[in-house]
């Protein structure tokens, strides 16, 4: 049995997560199944830890736009 999921506090708990969600790129889970919720879960957890931890800066769109071009 899979352990339990929880909250991301730290990097040691990202790097777990990361690892885990990662593993099923290859052969992602079935949606809707057990395994595809942890999928799914996991990847929001993933998001909201580096939402929180690492910031996207503010740009016009201009500057967007501008990056994208280099």
């Amino acid at each position: 049995m899979a352990q339990a999921i929880s909250i991301i506090r730290d990097e040691a708990g990202y790097a777990a997560a990361m690892a885990e969600f990662e593993a099923c790129f290859d052969h992602e889970p079935v949606p809707g199944s057990e395994d595809g919720d942890r999928f799914e879960l996991l990847g929001l957890l993933l998001a909201k830890y580096e939402e929180d931890h690492f910031p996207m800066p503010k740009a016009s769109p201009v500057e967007a736009i501008r990056f994208a071009m280099d």
